[in-house]
């Protein structure tokens, strides 16, 4: 038997539950219940493991749908799409939980789906279009599929072009509160992990999809060292200003040659927690009111985070880590089979988190979808 078939099996199963038909083709729930809405950022995050188990038609079709509906004059890539209401998907399952109700909210197998743009703060999601432009190159990487680019190239310019006004004299850019994967924090200004998916778009995708940057990939690199390199760790900060380190930036760094140095990560604190998966070790950033309503304050400040448990494991794997990815791995899938599902956030006991009001989503396609990547990788080296 293949080390951590269990795991990829569950994996597998799990995330194939989240697959949906609808009239517009196949696309990918982001979870089961209060995130049963298809969200970008979760697709697009997910789209390697999806290609590893041969789910083509999946991300095709979900990548087509989402270039479907860029906004005609902002050019900005949905959230989400949702046959209904993404904002009141997640309300009515926590409003149902709450009360004891069993609270059922599906889709209808031949239903259309609907863009939303913004979400609760006003705000749109600043990594949606970099991140599908990434999707779509890994997807024409894995695929061979010069049709499918043909056909959607001038919408992938458009969706680098929103951009454009989003930059500085440095080109970088800069982002409203709540608009990245932390959207439960108020992380406005210029962050690390934002810049470093424009760098990572620069230097390995942008010259797949024949998208003209808006700066060059060295001058862009420097910038970014200029403006969040800390000295003293080897890491990189937050934001602009922050005296802290997330890990999802580090996670991206590595993958970028002459960012940060692969010793220095694994020395730091980030690196070296019992339980991985938690983003920063503090955080000075505000939370969202609809996290302290449901209270839900730890939610990007201390909660493990499943995916970034994955993406941890692949790392060590590409950086000749193995023994620690087999530690990581291995404790995924002692979890994983525990629950007999693979769950959103956990507690720092490795337990699914839950409160009087708010369950950690199962199954979760983005962390399952990093499983699959992690042990794609694993296996390969």
């Amino acid at each position: 038997m293949q080390k951590y078939q269990s795991l990829h099996a569950l994996a597998t199963e799990q995330i194939s539950r989240n697959i949906v038909q609808l009239e517009e083709g196949y696309l990918l729930q982001a979870g089961g219940h209060q995130f049963a809405s298809f969200w970008t950022r979760d697709f697009c995050w997910s789209v390697p493991g999806l290609l590893s188990i041969w789910q083509d038609v999946v991300v095709r079709d979900h990548l087509s749908v989402l270039l479907r509906y860029i906004h005609p004059e902002k050019y900005i890539i949905p959230r989400l799409l949702d046959t209904g209401s993404g904002q009141w998907r997640v309300v009515a399952h926590t409003v149902g939980r709450f009360l004891g109700l069993p609270y059922f909210y599906s889709k209808q197998k031949h239903s259309s789906v609907r863009p939303e743009y913004t979400g609760e703060h006003g705000t749109g999601t600043i990594d949606a279009n970099i991140l599908t432009l990434i999707a779509s190159a890994e997807y024409i990487t894995h695929s061979h599929d010069s049709a499918w680019l043909e056909k959607h190239r001038e919408t992938l310019a458009q969706s680098y072009e929103y951009y454009r006004d989003k930059m500085d004299s440095r080109r970088l850019i800069i982002q409203p509160s709540y608009s990245d994967w932390q959207d439960s924090l108020a992380r406005s200004g210029y962050t690390s992990y934002t810049n470093l998916l424009h760098l990572l778009f620069l230097l390995k995708y942008a010259h797949i999809l024949g998208v003209e940057p808006l700066i060059q990939w060295d001058i862009l690199r420097d910038n970014i060292l200029k403006t969040f390199y800390d000295d003293s760790s080897g890491l990189l900060y937050a934001r602009e200003g922050d005296v802290f380190h997330d890990l999802d930036s580090q996670l991206i760094a590595l993958k970028i040659e002459d960012i940060i140095e692969w010793d220095d990560f694994v020395q730091s604190s980030l690196f070296n927690q019992s339980i991985p998966g938690r983003v920063s070790l503090w955080n000075a950033s505000p939370v969202s009111w609809t996290c302290r309503l449901v209270w839900l304050g730890s939610y990007h400040k201390q909660l493990r985070w499943s995916w970034i448990m994955g993406e941890t494991a692949r790392a060590c794997v590409t950086n000749n880590q193995r023994e620690r990815a087999e530690e990581i791995l291995s404790l995924l899938e002692q979890m994983a089979l525990r629950d007999g599902t693979i769950g959103e956030v956990y507690d720092n006991q490795g337990r699914l988190f839950e409160n009087l009001l708010y369950r950690s989503e199962t199954p979760f396609s983005w962390w399952c979808a990093k499983i699959l990547e992690a042990l794609q990788s694993y296996h390969n080296n």
